[in-house]
């Protein structure tokens, strides 16, 4: 009961709420990995990041091969400014789910903030790859590439 409406405080965007009910829920069940991630996200959209990855953490533990957790470990790291942090985290979503194109945007994000506007470019590209119309990854390759041409 207190994960579902854990899930229902997220899906309105209550994260205090959805924090509470989770940790309630962990408390009652602290094996199940699904609590901990949804509540790593409860974390996330409150900045509160250490607590965050460590739910992340805790996912992995018994889910190793869990993209989305390493994916959101990436974006944690990516807020951060723990920028290569963020590509190991990025480059093992993809190693699991070849055609994660969050991934490989991300990846372009965070290779720009290391000043490697070429493979940030490349990233771009495989993103595109997998989902021409990604908007986003559009966006950011017409960016870099204005900074490559220069």
């Amino acid at each position: 009961a207190y994960y579902n409406l854990g899930v229902c405080y997220l899906n309105v965007q209550d994260y205090k709420k959805a924090e509470e009910n989770f940790n309630i829920a962990v408390s009652l069940d602290p094996s199940n990995v699904d609590t901990y991630m949804n509540l790593g996200l409860a974390f996330y959209k409150q900045s509160k990041f250490e607590d965050s990855e460590s739910c992340y953490r805790k996912v992995l533990a018994s889910r190793p091969a869990s993209y989305e957790a390493h994916f959101n470990l990436g974006n944690i790291y990516l807020k951060q400014s723990k920028h290569n942090e963020a590509v190991a985290e990025y480059l093992e979503t993809i190693k699991i789910n070849g055609n994660h194109i969050y991934s490989y945007n991300n990846l372009g994000v965070a290779y720009g903030y290391l000043g490697k506007l070429k493979v940030a470019a490349y990233y771009y590209e495989k993103a595109l790859s997998v989902k021409p119309d990604y908007m986003e990854a559009k966006k950011n390759l017409n960016d870099v590439s204005k900074f490559l041409k220069k």
